[in-house]
């Protein structure tokens, strides 16, 4: 019987008593307000349960404040990088115990300067640990040599750089998906428009490359002769994109698969919705909240989404437990599972 309760965790304490995490470690620790109500619901959880906090942990972080730096690009609230941004401070909230001091540096994700500056920002602080997604091949590398600490990638990883590891989806293999949803659906290999964001620059991030190669690689292993039309839209530029959108298919009626490789899928299908477009297939990435809201009204058929709040709630997590505690991850490279949504299935993988 003491074997079963010393294996209680923390997170089971939370649950049975309907709070956060934060909540419980407050009350064990004696920080903060919490209603004596709450607080006297959750010690009787945690006699009832048996739970015993890791007093190790909780010496040490004492002892010592673990300063993480997450690099990551502006975003706005249901976007693809929110939800990054969730499950950094969902991981902060339940290592409270751990005393992380994470600071949160933002870009712009199709500016190299942007990147430079955030890069440049991280060292002056002199972090402990550092998170970031290599958008910027290049830069990213010269930055881990650069730093000196352990860094954690998420979302792509540059192999060749002494990173200590990296949490997210194979986005080869998760081009391939959609490509077999692609030309399951375009069985007589119609033209295909591949619609996706350039940089004034002329720079391509990690993640576009590597989910082109995958969709090439899967096209020449099954000898398929197929017209993939390449078409560059705006990340933000509305009108614009509805003139790129007008001229490409004005010029190309013939199409009527459309793809994007990155999580800007809503892009093509609200210029559907004003010009009433009813012949055109989309396929894109991301369970975004612009994405899930066009996926839902069918104007998207398909999307390749992942738990990107999940793999970043568990980076920072492993993170900060190796940092405080020693305790390296299982693996260097922690591949998350790769998700098919429709309309039919959205609304219970959102919950």
């Amino acid at each position: 019987m003491d074997e079963i309760k010393s294996a209680v965790t923390i997170r089971q304490v939370a649950e049975e008593a309907g709070v956060s995490i934060g909540t419980v470690d407050r009350i064990l620790h004696n920080r903060g307000r919490v209603s004596k109500e709450t607080s006297s619901k959750v010690m009787e959880i945690i006699e009832k349960l048996g739970y015993k906090p890791n007093i190790h942990a909780s010496l040490l972080s004492i002892k010592k404040v673990v300063k993480i730096a997450v690099i990551i690009p502006y975003f706005q609230s249901g976007e693809f990088w929110s939800f990054i941004y969730e499950g950094i401070r969902q991981a902060e909230e339940e290592l409270v115990s751990y005393n992380p001091e994470i600071s949160i540096l933002y870009y712009n994700q199709f500016d190299g300067d942007s990147f430079r500056k955030a890069c440049s920002q991280c060292l002056s602080i002199k972090p402990n640990g550092v998170i970031m997604s290599p958008i910027h091949r290049d830069l990213s590398a010269q930055f881990v040599e650069k730093i000196k600490v352990p860094v954690v990638f998420l979302d792509t990883c540059v192999e060749d750089c002494n990173y200590f590891a990296y949490y997210g989806i194979d986005l080869g293999e998760s081009a391939r998906i959609l490509a077999d949803l692609l030309f399951t659906q375009n069985r007589d290999f119609e033209p295909v428009v591949n619609f996706n964001i350039l940089s004034e620059s002329g720079f391509y991030s990690e993640a576009f490359l590597r989910r082109d190669k995958g969709l090439e690689s899967f096209m020449k292993e099954r000898n398929i002769d197929c017209e993939i039309h390449k078409c560059m839209i705006s990340s933000s530029d509305f009108l614009k994109n509805v003139s790129i959108f007008d001229q490409f298919f004005e010029k190309h009626p013939d199409v009527h698969h459309a793809i994007t490789m990155t999580s800007r899928a809503h892009l093509i299908s609200d210029w559907m919705e004003i010009r009433d477009v009813k012949d055109l297939t989309i396929y894109g990435y991301d369970a975004t909240v612009a994405n899930v809201r066009s996926l839902k009204k069918g104007s998207i058929r398909f999307l390749i989404a992942q738990r990107t709040d999940a793999q970043a709630c568990r980076a920072t997590r492993e993170l900060v437990q190796y940092l405080t505690l020693g305790t390296r991850p299982q693996k260097r490279d922690n591949f998350f599972p790769i998700d098919i949504l429709t309309r039919y299935n959205v609304d219970y993988y959102i919950q």
